[in-house]
């Protein structure tokens, strides 16, 4: 049973320093129900799954402190939202500069992506000209 170790003080240790990088992702609202009944402190991080255009309400609902957009899927209002309830906004993904600017604009925080040299070259560049801007929490790259 998968369950009863997913969310372990073994997996996830002071000593390795995971406990503030680790988190668990699922677009399963089942799952992010069960992972959150076992462990109301676990790092979730709510995922489109099948329903991507609903995925702030649904983070939101878990008690999420991360929601991960698909491209498409995404706009400044659910961002917004997010960050309202104190949720970390990352995009799956992101590859190419036009697309990167445009969403950390918009306050993403997190850009997961398969371009890692490009994007993050492109994050560097956006901190260096927005350092006062608020709302991005970590501009950097996640492959």
């Amino acid at each position: 049973d998968w369950s009863s170790d997913v969310c372990s003080s073994d997996l996830v240790d002071e000593k390795n320093d995971c406990e503030k990088h680790c988190y668990l992702t699922t677009g399963n609202d089942a799952v992010l129900q069960q992972i959150r009944a076992m462990d109301a402190n676990a790092i979730l991080c709510c995922a489109a799954g099948d329903r991507p255009d609903e995925v702030v309400e649904r983070a939101i609902a878990f008690g999420c402190q991360k929601v991960q957009f698909l491209c498409g899927h995404i706009d400044s209002e659910q961002i917004q939202t997010a960050h309202k309830a104190n949720i970390a906004c990352n995009l799956y993904k992101a590859d190419d500069r036009e697309t990167v600017v445009r969403w950390l604009d918009a306050g993403l925080d997190t850009v997961l992506t398969d371009n890692f040299l490009e994007v993050q070259a492109t994050v560097e560049q956006w901190k260096k000209e927005n350092s006062g801007k608020t709302g991005m929490r970590y501009a950097q790259c996640r492959t």
